[in-house]
C-alpha cells in the first residue's frame, strides 16, 4: 500500500495528469478539418499538420523535462499537496474537455486558434471546463496562503477576491444556460445551447418532421427565414406555419399536413432554392412567410448591432471565453439602446425599402418564388410579418407602403392586419433581449390570415373544376 501510495504521488508531482490532459487536448485539436485545403491525410492543410506536428514534438519534450524531475528529498506540505492537485485536475479536466468537445461538435474542433480556450458551447463540456477554472481558482488561494507573510499580501488578497467574485459569476452564468437557456437576440452560448435542446430538424436539415414525397392528405407548405423557423419557439406546434395549418384543416374540414422549409438569416433568393427543393412533395398552399430583411442581399442592411472585431481583440477573446461577459454584454447593448432612445422591440423602421429601384428588383424576385409556387401547381401566398408595425410611425409606413407596392406588382400578399395596437410590444416577443415573435404573436398573425387564405385556395379550386 506504501509503495502504490509513493508511486501515486511521484507521478502527480511529475505533473503525469496534466501531460495526459495536454495529450488528450491534442487529439481533440487533430480533428479539426481544414477548409480550403484538405490535401495532408484528405483532412488537414499542410500548415495544420505542421501546426499539429509542433504540438506533438512540445508535448514530447514537455514529457521527458517533466519525467525526467526527481522529486524533492522534503516531504510536501499538505499547502503544496493541494496546489499540486488542484493544477493536476486542471489540466486533465481540460484535456478531456477540449476532446470531449471536439467530438460532439467537430465544427469547433479547432477553437483554440480563437483562442477559445474554455468557450465550449456544449453544455457538458461547458461545466467540465467551468470545474477548470474552479481548480485554478483553488491553486491560486493555496499559492496566497504560502506567501502570506509576504509584504504584497493585501494586494493578492484583494485580486484573489475579485477573481473569486468572477469565478462564482462565471459559475452562475454557465450554470444558467446550461440549465435554462433563451434566446438572446445575439449569437450567445446561451443562444445556441437554447437551439441545441429545443430544434430538432429532419433529414433535410430543416425544423420539421418527416415527410413522405407521396402524400395522403393537402400539404401547407411555409418558407422563410427565422420567423418561419419559429426561433425562441420551444414547441414548433406554436409558431405560425403549424397554427396557419391547424385553422385550415378547421376551415376545410378535412386534415392537412404541415410542411416548414425555413433558417434564420435567410433572403428570398435562398427561399426560391428551398422551395424549388421540395415541389416534388406536391404543396397544395405556398406561403412565404415575409420579414423585413429579407432584402439585404440587394442593400445589405446596417445597424445591426452586431460588432466586428478582429481575432484576438481583447473584447473578441473575452466573449469566447466567458460566459459571463456574454450575459453582461447583451445586457449592456440592450441597456445602451435604451439610452439611444432604440426600443428593442422597435423593428429597423429605416432602410433599404426607401429606396424604390432596389423594391422593384426585390418584388421581381419575390415574383420568381410565386412562379415556382404555381408551377407546382401549388397556392401561392406571401404574408409579411412585423408586429412592430402595431406601434405606427415609419414601422408601419414601412409595412403598409410595401404591401401596396407587392399589390401592384401582382403580387399574392395577403396583409397581416391583426391587432397589435392592443398589446404592448414587449407583450409580443420572446423576451427581452430577443425581440422575435413569441406564441401569442405567431398565433394571432396565423388566426387572421387563415380565412382569406381558405377563400383563396377554394376560389382556385372553383376555378380550376370550371376550366
Amino acid at each position: 500500500m506504501t509503495s502504490q501510495t509513493s508511486l501515486l504521488e511521484n507521478l502527480l508531482h511529475k505533473n503525469v495528469p496534466i501531460l495526459i490532459g495536454a495529450a488528450l487536448g491534442i487529439v481533440g485539436f487533430s480533428l479539426h478539418e481544414s477548409f480550403s485545403n484538405q490535401s495532408v491525410m484528405g483532412r488537414w492543410s499542410p500548415k495544420f499538420a505542421v501546426l499539429l506536428g509542433l504540438c506533438w514534438l512540445a508535448w514530447l519534450i514537455l514529457v521527458a523535462v517533466m519525467l525526467a524531475r526527481n522529486p524533492e528529498n522534503s516531504e510536501p506540505s499538505e499547502a503544496q499537496r493541494l496546489k499540486g492537485r488542484a493544477l493536476n485536475l486542471a489540466g486533465i479536466l481540460w484535456g478531456a474537455g477540449y476532446l470531449l468537445n471536439s467530438l460532439m461538435d467537430p465544427a469547433r474542433a479547432g477553437r483554440i486558434f480563437e483562442a477559445n480556450i474554455i468557450g465550449s458551447r456544449v453544455p457538458l463540456v461547458a461545466i467540465i471546463e467551468n470545474l477548470v477554472l474552479v481548480s485554478l481558482l483553488v491553486w491560486v488561494g493555496v499559492k496566497v496562503y504560502e506567501g502570506r507573510k509576504s509584504r504584497w499580501i493585501n494586494l493578492a488578497v484583494a485580486a484573489t477576491t475579485v477573481l473569486s467574485i468572477l469565478v462564482v459569476g462565471e459559475t452562475a452564468a454557465r450554470m444558467k444556460s446550461v440549465i435554462l437557456p433563451a434566446p438572446q437576440g445575439y449569437p450567445t452560448y446561451s443562444s445556441r445551447m437554447w437551439r441545441r435542446r429545443f430544434v430538432d430538424r429532419n433529414e433535410l436539415g430543416f425544423r420539421d418532421s418527416h415527410h413522405d414525397i407521396e402524400k395522403t392528405k393537402p400539404r401547407l407548405l411555409v418558407v422563410g427565414d427565422s420567423y418561419a423557423f419559429g426561433w425562441g419557439l420551444k414547441d414548433p406546434a406554436d409558431r405560425f406555419g403549424e397554427v396557419l395549418t391547424a385553422g385550415v384543416a378547421e376551415a376545410t374540414g378535412e386534415p392537412w399536413e404541415s410542411m416548414n422549409a425555413s433558417a434564420g438569416d435567410r433572403n428570398t433568393i435562398q427561399e426560391i432554392a428551398y422551395l424549388e427543393g421540395l415541389v416534388e412533395y406536391s404543396p397544395d398552399i405556398v406561403v412565404l412567410l415575409y420579414y423585413f430583411n429579407d432584402m439585404n442581399y440587394i442593400f445589405p442592411e446596417t445597424g445591426s448591432g452586431v460588432v466586428e472585431l478582429r481575432r484576438f481583440h481583447p473584447l473578441v477573446v473575452a466573449f469566447e471565453n466567458s460566459f459571463l461577459f456574454q450575459e453582461l454584454y447583451v445586457r449592456g447593448r440592450a441597456l445602451f439602446r435604451g439610452l439611444r432612445g432604440e426600443d428593442m422591440t422597435r423593428l429597423n423602421a429605416s432602410s433599404p425599402y426607401a429606396d424604390s429601384a432596389a423594391v422593384q428588383r426585390h418584388l421581381a424576385d419575390i415574383s420568381r418564388f410565386v412562379e415556382v409556387g404555381r408551377e407546382a401547381g401549388a397556392l401561392v401566398a406571401v404574408v409579411p410579418f412585423d408586429y412592430g408595425a402595431g406601434e405606427g410611425g415609419p414601422t408601419a409606413d414601412r409595412y403598409s407602403e410595401f404591401v401596396r407596392a407587392g399589390l401592384e406588382f401582382g403580387l399574392p400578399f395577403i396583409p397581416i392586419q391583426a391587432p397589435w395596437h392592443e398589446y404592448d410590444l414587449k407583450e409580443l416577443a420572446v423576451n427581452r433581449l430577443d425581440v422575435h415573435p413569441n406564441e401569442l404573436a405567431h398565433r394571432l398573425a396565423a388566426e387572421d390570415v387563415v380565412q382569406r387564405l381558405v377563400q383563396r385556395f377554394e376560389a382556385a379550386a372553383n376555378d380550376s373544376t370550371a376550366n
